[in-house]
C-alpha cells in the first residue's frame, strides 16, 4: 500500500559506492563529452572571453583519448616520476563524477551539484525534449530540476529556457543571475545508458523519436526512420546521483528515451532505490520501433527486485506508460508534479487519488 504524506521519505544511502576505478575506462569519452557540451557555451557573451581555453580543451581531447587507451589497467595516468610535479595521488584518480561534474555543473566546495540549499525535492528528466518540467518550476521553490537530452535540436532550446529562468524577476540592485532561480535547474548534454561511452545517436525523422537504439527493420512508423547519426556521449544515472547533495532527500525520475528506457534504469544500479517515484515507455505488443526496446514484462521484472511495484498507465496503441513507486513506503509529491498541466500529471493524479481518494485537485 503507497501512501502520499508531507513527511520527507529518508534518503537511503550507498556505503558500497566508490568510483575511483572509473576514472582511467571512463577518459576515453570525455573528450566526446566535451566536443558535445562546451561549443554551446560560446552561445552566452559572458563565456567568449574564455573561448581559448576551451579550444585547449577541445584540442586536448585526442590526447584524453590516447592517453586512456595506454592506461587501462591502472587507476593512475602517472608515473612516479611525474606526480609530485603535476598533481597528487589523489587528484590524478578523481572519478568520472569529478570531471563531468566540474566541467558541465557548478559544483559547491563538498564537490556537489550546486543546488538551492533550501530546495529539498529534485526532479530528473531523461531525453527531456521540450520538458513542461521546465515551464512549470518557477511555480515550485522547493524542487530543483536537471535536464538530460543528447540532441542539438533540443539541448539548445532547453539550454537557452534554462538560462532565461536563471534571471527571472532579477531583484533590483543585485547580480543580473536570480540568487533563486540560478541554482534551480541545470542541464547536460549526454544520453543515459547501462555502459558508458561515446555511442552513436540516431536521429530519426521525428524529432521525438530518435534513440541511442538503431530502428528495427520491420518498423514501419515513419517517425522513427532514422536520417543521420551523431556522436553523443553516454553516462551511467549514478553518476549524476553520485554528485547530489545530501540536503536533497526527495527524488523523482521521468524517462523517454524511446526504447532504451530500461538500460537508463539499469544505469542508476542500486541508487535506483532512491527515487520515489520512476516514469519510464515501454512496448507491451511485439510491434517494436527499436533494436532492444524496453518491454513492460521486462521492466517490471527488473524494478519488482528493487523494491517497486508498478502501476501501467497511460496505453498507447504499443507502447505503455509506467509508474513505479516504492512499495510500503511513504511518497512525497512536490509541487511541481500536482501541476495539472504538465503532460504526466495523469499519473501523478492517480497515484495520488489511490492514496487519497479526498485529495483535492492538483495545483495549477
Amino acid at each position: 500500500m503507497v501512501r502520499l504524506m508531507e513527511k520527507k521519505r529518508p534518503r537511503e544511502e550507498n556505503p558500497n559506492n566508490d568510483n575511483s576505478s572509473f576514472f582511467p575506462r571512463s577518459l576515453w569519452f570525455l573528450g566526446g563529452l566535451l566536443a558535445g557540451a562546451l561549443p554551446n557555451l560560446f552561445v552566452s557573451g559572458a563565456c567568449r572571453q574564455y573561448g581559448p581555453e576551451f579550444l585547449k580543451l577541445l584540442q586536448s581531447a585526442d590526447y584524453i583519448r590516447t592517453l586512456s587507451s595506454e592506461n587501462t589497467t591502472t587507476s593512475s595516468p602517472q608515473t612516479e616520476s611525474t606526480t609530485t610535479d603535476m598533481h597528487t595521488e589523489k587528484d590524478s584518480q578523481k572519478s568520472v563524477d569529478d570531471w563531468v561534474g566540474s566541467l558541465l555543473f557548478p559544483l559547491n566546495k563538498h564537490g556537489k551539484l550546486d543546488l538551492h540549499p533550501s530546495m529539498p525535492n529534485l526532479m530528473i528528466d531523461i531525453r527531456a525534449r521540450e520538458s513542461d518540467y521546465l515551464a512549470w518550476l518557477h511555480k515550485d521553490n522547493t524542487t530543483c530540476l536537471i535536464l538530460v537530452d543528447p540532441l542539438p535540436d533540443s539541448y539548445i532550446p532547453l539550454a537557452m529556457k534554462v538560462a532565461e529562468h536563471a534571471v527571472l524577476n532579477i531583484p533590483k540592485g543585485q547580480s543580473w543571475l536570480n540568487p533563486q532561480y540560478k541554482h534551480q535547474a541545470l542541464i547536460i548534454r549526454a544520453a543515459m545508458g547501462e555502459t558508458e561511452g561515446v555511442y552513436d545517436f540516431n536521429v530519426a525523422r521525428g524529432p521525438a523519436c530518435g534513440s541511442i537504439l538503431k530502428t528495427a527493420r520491420n518498423n514501419s512508423f515513419w517517425c522513427f526512420d532514422s536520417k543521420d547519426t551523431i556522436k553523443t556521449a553516454v553516462l551511467r544515472l549514478e553518476r549524476i546521483l553520485d554528485l547530489v547533495p545530501p540536503h536533497i532527500d526527495n527524488l523523482h525520475l521521468k524517462v523517454d528515451a524511446e526504447g532504451a528506457d530500461l538500460t537508463v534504469l539499469k544505469g542508476a544500479g542500486d541508487q535506483i532505490k532512491k527515487f520515489g517515484t520512476v516514469i519510464i515507455e515501454c512496448a507491451y505488443s511485439n510491434v517494436t520501433r527499436h533494436e532492444g526496446d524496453c518491454h513492460v514484462h521486462d521492466a517490471v521484472k527488473y524494478m519488482d527486485q528493487y523494491g517497486f511495484e508498478a502501476h501501467i498507465l497511460g496505453k498507447g496503441k504499443n507502447q505503455a506508460n509506467i509508474l513505479f513507486v516504492p512499495r510500503q513506503s511513504t511518497i512525497v509529491l512536490p509541487p511541481l508534479l500536482r501541476v495539472h498541466r504538465l503532460a504526466m500529471s495523469g499519473l501523478y493524479r492517480k497515484l495520488y487519488q489511490q492514496a487519497d481518494p479526498s485529495s483535492a485537485r492538483p495545483s495549477d
